[in-house]
């Protein structure tokens, strides 16, 4: 089996995280800070190629009762353009939670306010992933 990528979409920076070849566990991989579009997607493309990557799991921002949230359409329409430009397939997944779940996460191993800027995209990532795995077993 191939792996697959998780991505945690910001403004700012993705957290991106990968599985296994099993695709059962997921890792914290890194966090790109998004400048140029054709930069991130290059950088995919290299990822895809080293890692073996099959699939691209993004995090879909919902409400809390479900709905779509208003960045869920740019995270779409993200999702579109990835699967036109790497021609693989992309997947959306419900990301609720992520983020506070990587705080806590970061809070419990005792990570400065300072540090965590640059990890809790990436733990979001990891947790997003995993959750996505989880559903498939």
């Amino acid at each position: 089996m191939a792996k697959i990528l998780g991505l945690d979409m910001g403004e700012k920076r993705i957290g991106m995280a990968i599985s296994d070849e099993n695709q059962t566990i997921a890792f914290p991989l890194k966090v790109f800070q998004l400048g140029r579009r054709a930069a991130f997607i290059n950088e995919l493309q290299q990822l895809i190629g080293e890692q073996g990557v099959e699939r691209i799991v993004l995090g879909l921002p919902l409400r809390t009762d479900g709905k779509p949230s208003a960045a869920a359409q740019a995270v779409r329409e993200w999702a579109a353009m990835l699967h036109r430009e790497l021609q693989i397939p992309v997947a959306l997944y419900d990301e609720r939670f992520t983020s506070v779940e990587a705080h806590r996460s970061l809070d419990e191993m005792g990570v400065s306010h300072k540090k965590r800027r640059q990890k809790v995209d990436m733990i979001a990532a990891r947790l997003l992933l995993q959750a996505y795995l989880d559903s498939r077993a």
